[in-house]
């Protein structure tokens, strides 16, 4: 017989094993016991999945709640940063401190370095001429 792996299959399997021990408690006298004990793991094995099932729906509420907070955290600090910037100015390097770059002067343009006149090209360059002796 297949094994039982579900929580629901599993309990369900016990109640029907319970409800033909019950029905059959005359010839079975000795299994009282058992039977008694297993009524009391059902019981309480309800009760942590009714539990269990809560805190899944608490969980999914948090993480909600949380994401809710999170936009509401990067609106206040978008706000924030906004005001720090417009109260310190938008060149000072202060800003730096607030996570935000500030406005900066560009550095001077990097002139192309150029071969010295006279030096052949690399070996295989495109558009180079071959010649044949």
């Amino acid at each position: 017989m297949a094994s039982i792996n579900t929580h629901n299959g599993v309990f369900g399997d016990w109640a029907g094993l319970l409800s033909a021990n019950k029905d059959k408690a005359s010839l079975l006298p000795a299994a009282e016991p058992l039977r008694a004990a297993l009524e009391g793991i059902l019981v309480e094995g309800k009760v942590l999945k009714d539990r269990q099932d809560s805190l899944v729906g608490d969980k999914q509420r948090t993480t909600q709640e949380l994401q809710a907070v999170i936009v509401r955290g990067k609106e206040a600090a978008r706000r924030l940063r906004a005001i720090v910037k417009g109260s310190l100015g938008t060149d000072n390097e202060q800003l730096v401190q607030f996570n935000m770059a500030p406005r900066r002067k560009r550095g001077p343009r990097k002139a192309k370095v150029t071969p010295p006149a006279g030096t052949p090209p690399p070996a295989g360059t495109p558009n180079t001429p071959k010649t044949t002796a």
